[in-house]
């Protein structure tokens, strides 16, 4: 067997180039919070403090047309038990008789109701129900969320509070319900490590969570969404990008939301709004250049090993084989190992064997995702329509 130094050169490259993918990779930090029930314990040991430990807190959540969410996930707000007074604001479209109905049978001494006037056409109506929402609440912190979603156990709202300090917003993690498929789960989970790993270094830009925390004092100073209004969604990310700057992520499991199945529908709604959004988030440039490197060096060690491999047998070169060899399963081990170590990090099932190959389509959806948006009538994204 002859070594050349061509073909030093090219085993060498090979095997860099697999080992720069997996450094590349947004998993290879693990958010250990996202997996640590140490909090949960400190929980039990602060159950007999005073009232004073644990703020009022209000709960927000805008409805629209969204009467069968709210009859299985309200139930779930208004039954925690908490130390302190705390209200859910449902915030609900006037003339939407079935919500209507709803709220007055499940009325609560926890529950406070208020509606969108119908001549509100030509804003954001999500944004104008948040800013009501928020407007009404009478405490400091303020939570909100979709009414997709509802709280893991009747001690939620107890851990999110232990969690809030002095920042001015929280990001919390919700879970998406083992219905939804596996691929949706996997995108879910793997973006929203992106945006938490920004927050946790205090540059949080967006969250493709459905679950924020604010101070109403430094909403209401900043003029809520003035700056974003002429767009119908994106609530969860602008809350984010504009009062983003001192940020806490709430990533203890005690602290989840759990969001329900999503209709194919809101699944390319909310993909559709983010590509119509994300042209005014600050600070998201640094996270598109890192995630375009990665998506290039994935598919790349993939590739190349590849044509390699098969050049190099053809012409009996079993350095070069060899090294295509290493090279594209250290690729595909390494993710895949990664991936599911974030995966059980989040208490999820999805398998093994596809996730190196969710990670490989992670590219095409968001193509996918981008030509849906371009083909679009750009006025369904637009609050400013006349």
């Amino acid at each position: 067997m002859i070594i050349d130094n061509l073909s030093i050169i090219i085993a060498t490259t090979l095997v860099v180039l697999a080992i720069l993918s997996v450094l590349t990779s947004p998993l290879i930090k693990a958010h250990k919070a996202l997996s640590d029930n140490s909090f949960d314990d400190d929980i039990k040991n602060q159950e007999t403090e005073s009232k004073t430990s644990s703020p009022n807190i209000s709960i927000i959540i805008p409805a629209h047309d969204n009467s069968y969410e709210l009859e299985h996930n309200l139930p779930s707000f208004l039954s925690q038990q908490y130390d302190a007074n705390y209200k859910v604001i449902v915030v609900a479209d006037k003339g939407d008789t079935e919500t209507e109905d709803l709220l007055k049978r499940m009325a609560s001494p926890h529950l406070y109701s208020t509606y969108l006037p119908l001549s509100s056409r030509y804003m954001s109506r999500t944004k104008l129900a948040i800013t009501i929402g928020i407007k009404a609440a009478e405490t400091e912190w303020v939570i909100v969320c979709s009414p997709y979603c509802k709280p893991i156990d009747n001690n939620w709202l107890k851990s999110v509070a232990l969690q809030l300090g002095d920042e001015n917003l929280a990001m919390g993690y919700v879970k998406m319900d083992e219905n939804n498929k596996a691929y949706r789960r996997f995108e879910h989970i793997f973006m929203g490590h992106i945006m938490f790993n920004s927050a946790l270094k205090q540059k949080a830009w967006g969250t493709n969570m459905s679950f924020v925390a604010i101070r109403k004092s430094i909403f209401i100073e900043n003029n809520g969404f003035l700056g974003n209004l002429q767009l119908i969604r994106g609530e969860y990310d602008f809350l984010v990008n504009k009062y983003g700057s001192s940020t806490k992520a709430i990533l203890s499991p005690s602290t989840w939301l759990l969001e329900e199945e999503l209709s194919d529908r809101e699944w390319k709604n909310r993909h559709s709004y983010f590509q119509a959004s994300r042209q005014l988030l600050h600070n998201i440039a640094t996270s598109r250049i890192k995630l375009f490197f990665y998506h290039l060096l994935l598919h790349t060690t993939l590739l190349a090993p590849i044509a390699a491999g098969c050049i190099a047998g053809m012409m009996h070169n079993w350095i070069v084989l060899g090294a295509a060899g290493v090279a594209l399963l250290t690729n595909i081990i390494a993710h895949t190992c990664l991936a599911a170590r974030e995966i059980h990090r989040v208490d999820e099932e999805i398998s093994t064997p596809m996730l190196y190959l969710y990670q490989l389509s992670l590219l095409w959806h968001s193509i996918g995702y981008r030509i849906h948006y371009l083909m679009a009538d750009k006025t369904d994204f637009t609050s400013h329509k006349l």
